[in-house]
């Protein structure tokens, strides 16, 4: 090091051979300018990039935490509720074309035995839209679901039986008309 600073002493005049212009402190002075403004540009870049990063990590921490403590439902619960769903749909059509066949059969029977089979089947559906609701507060219950297809079973069932029994009714009385007529 010694060495240096005595090479430079004495040649001192060979390295003032330039002379700065008069404006070389403004040029300077932009120069560290324009350094610290790039600098400030990274700086801010490579902020937001920590940022990111920070809320991603604390983001899937959340969600580790969460499925560890709750347990993971996602999948198993989706694909309950598409079946349910479609059961549901099944069901309900079933229970359509079966109500209109018996509002064909009960429409030749009794007023009386007709509203009587109207109004506990407009009771079963009260019942039906009570489960809806519940199902709706609670989305994930199976219980509630599987009532819901219950129900859907049980009416069709239900609406089958009249159906049968009315037909064989309304076959037994014309045999019966069929045998006094001859």
């Amino acid at each position: 090091m010694n060495n240096l600073e005595e090479l430079v002493s004495k040649n001192r005049e060979e390295f003032d051979w330039e002379v700065p212009s008069s404006n070389h402190e403004f040029n300077f002075q932009k120069k560290l300018n324009q350094r610290f403004h790039r600098t400030d540009r990274f700086t801010i870049r490579y902020a937001v990039a920590i940022a990111a990063s920070v809320a991603i990590f604390i983001a899937t921490t959340l969600f580790i935490y969460k499925t560890k403590t709750e347990g993971y439902t996602g999948a198993v619960a989706t694909s309950q509720w598409v079946e349910f769903l479609e059961a549901e749909q099944y069901y309900a059509g079933q229970n359509e074309a079966a109500y209109s066949k018996l509002k064909e059969t009960l429409a030749i029977q009794n007023e009386d035995v007709s509203s009587a089979i109207y109004s506990e089947l407009k009771e079963m559906d009260n019942s039906y839209n009570q489960l809806k609701k519940d199902l709706n507060d609670n989305p994930n219950d199976i219980r509630l679901m599987s009532a819901v297809v219950q129900y859907h079973q049980l009416k069709l069932d239900l609406i089958n039986n009249l159906i049968e029994k009315f037909t064989m009714y309304s076959n037994t009385k014309m045999k019966d008309n069929e045998k006094g007529n001859i």
